[in-house]
């Protein structure tokens, strides 16, 4: 019964320890982000946001959600001007488009905590890179407004946070595949 009950209190408390430790990185961790929009980098600071489900439409990878003013230096003086009115999404799209931008815009539906639903303007990047994973043509979806209660963070990441995992050539073929199919995003 010794061998028994010290096994079994061996096995819970290693059990305990990779289950805390699992649920200590489950979310809420400050990540760098490095983000690249027209040829400009910029380094944001994000918070892995496990709530945050927000998706790709065409794709399903996931969106990172950034505040808009954090974003934009990286966009071209008219493309930013524009988002500086901080008119409706749909409005800020045509307008973007109506002007010419090179970047591309969409629009993504979202529903979070007192919003059942709505538009977030998004903004495909050149690639977005954490730790040491880089993920070409991401979304960035714009947030009118600060994303953080106290100004730690400028934006969400809801993806994984696998670490020095390398998805550049098989997000690289998705890209293939999305070009081939001719659809839009």
């Amino acid at each position: 019964w010794r061998l028994l009950l010290g096994g079994t209190a061996a096995l819970s408390a290693v059990l305990h320890l990779l289950f805390r430790q699992g649920a200590r990185h489950g979310g809420g961790e400050l990540m760098t982000v490095q983000v690249a929009i027209g040829g400009h980098v910029r380094k944001l600071t994000a918070l892995h946001d496990t709530g945050n489900t927000l998706r790709d439409p065409v794709n399903g990878r996931p969106v990172l959600v950034a505040e808009q003013a954090a974003v934009l230096e990286l966009l071209p003086e008219r493309d930013a001007a524009i988002l500086r009115e901080n008119s409706a999404p749909e409005a800020a799209m045509a307008r973007l488009y109506d002007g010419g931008s090179r970047l591309h815009f969409t629009l993504l539906p979202f529903r979070s905590v007192g919003t059942e639903s709505g538009l977030l303007l998004a903004v495909r990047s050149d690639y977005i890179a954490l730790h040491r994973r880089r993920m070409p043509r991401t979304l960035i979806a714009l947030s009118p407004g600060p994303v953080s209660d106290g100004g730690g963070y400028c934006a969400l990441w809801g993806g994984a946070m696998e670490r020095g995992e390398n998805t550049e050539e098989a997000d690289t073929a998705d890209l293939a595949q999305s070009s081939a199919s001719g659809q839009a995003g």
